[in-house]
Formats: C-alpha cells, structure tokens, sequence
C-alpha cells in the first residue's frame, strides 16, 4: 500500500512538472478586432489647406481656411469659414466668407453653403457670391477630409462658374 501510494503521488508529482497542456490551460488569443472610428468632433475651430480648380476652365490654386463650427442641435452643424486662394495658372488671388448649415451622423457631415468673397486684380477688388454642397469625414480623432463643389459667379451676374476643392482639416 505505501508503495503504490508513494507511486501515486510521484506520478502526480511528475505531470505537474510536465510542460504538455492540459485542455483547461490552452491559451487562445481573442479574436481581432476592427479598428475603432475615429471619434473627432465637428464642434469647434479648425484650419485647414486645399487644393481648388474651375471645372472646364483650367484653372488650379491652392488655400487655406479657419473656421468654427457649432453644433446647435443634435446633428446640426451650423459654421463660419474664411479662406484664400492663390492660383498658379492665371487667376487672381480669392478670398471668401461661407456660412454653412447642414446634418452630422458619427464621424460624417454634409452641408450646404453660402459664400461671398472677391478677387483681387490690379489694385482693386471684383465682389463674388456662390452656392454649394460639401461633405466632410474624420479620418484620424482631429483630421478630416472635406469636399466641396459649387457655383460662383460676379455680383449681379448669375452663377455660371462650377468649381470643387478637396482639402483636410485640423480639428482643436
């Protein structure tokens, strides 16, 4: 009996020590897991650097902006931008003031914009006004992607010059 309990208890013994896997003591990584959105905010000021061309014209610049938006409602986005643009083709340097409002869902928002603004040639100013659409994604917590499209024209003329820019944003 003392020999089969002491042979017991070493057989124990040794398959504590052993380096073999029991089924309870198998480790299994967790499965991976998808990169999280980025969870910036839309709310407050930004600055930001584009490039901008009048479609069918040939014509290409590139401007900075800062602007602030506000979040009113849930959803709602309601902002200010002021830019400027220098063109390396031809065109006179722009600089615009847009008011937009428009809708927020995560990290996406789509708005709609009125701007006035000039060009500036010769010593003097030209006065323009335009209409358009953007859409606008974060792509990091304080970066975004921001498109726009739209119509400009001269004041007292009716829209007539499609342009589009395409830029990124930093969010504070």
């Amino acid at each position: 009996m003392k020999l089969s309990l002491l042979s017991t208890v070493a057989a124990v013994a040794l398959l504590a020590m052993s380096p073999t896997a029991f089924a309870a003591d198998l480790a299994i990584d967790p499965p991976m897991m998808a990169d999280e959105a980025p969870t910036g905010t839309f709310e407050g000021a930004y600055v930001g650097i584009f490039g901008t061309t009048y479609l069918g014209a040939g014509q290409y610049g590139v401007g900075g902006e800062l602007g602030y938006n506000l979040l009113p409602a849930e959803s709602v986005l309601l902002g200010f931008e002021l830019s400027g643009v220098v063109f390396s083709t031809g065109y006179d340097p722009e600089v615009w003031f847009k008011g937009k409002l428009g809708f927020t869902a995560d990290s996406f928002a789509v708005y709609g914009f009125g701007e006035v603004g000039a060009y500036f040639s010769g010593g003097g100013a030209t006065q323009q006004y335009g209409l358009g659409a953007g859409a606008e994604v974060f792509v990091a917590d304080s970066v975004s992607l921001a498109g726009e499209v739209g119509m400009r024209a001269y004041v007292g003329n009716s829209l007539a010059n499609p342009h589009a820019q395409l830029g990124v944003r930093f969010h504070f």
